[in-house]
């Protein structure tokens, strides 16, 4: 694993794969807590297949939470699915 973002809340590292990123966030409040998975992500391919993948979550049942720009022409929007997981959709 390498180190391939870090800011004052989190660090994400770049897997073995060429698409693989793992984020570790820092979170006080759950610290130490056993529980599941905060949120899963997948990455577009193209920037412009964002509004794509957020119309067909919401067809399927969910809900968009937020959306906006890492930076710009780096869209991300964060949806939850039809059972409440919270899946990060990104282009970078």
């Amino acid at each position: 694993m390498k180190e391939y973002y870090r800011d004052a809340n989190s660090i994400q590292a770049l897997g073995p794969g060429n698409h693989d990123v793992i984020a570790f966030e820092k979170d006080t409040v759950n610290s130490g807590k056993g529980g599941g998975i905060r949120h899963f992500g997948f990455r577009l391919i193209e920037p412009g297949d964002i509004n794509t993948a957020v119309d067909e979550v919401e067809d399927a049942g969910g809900k968009l939470i937020r959306r906006g720009e890492f930076a710009p022409g780096f869209p991300f929007a964060y949806v939850n699915d039809p059972d409440g997981y919270e899946i990060e959709i990104w282009y970078e």
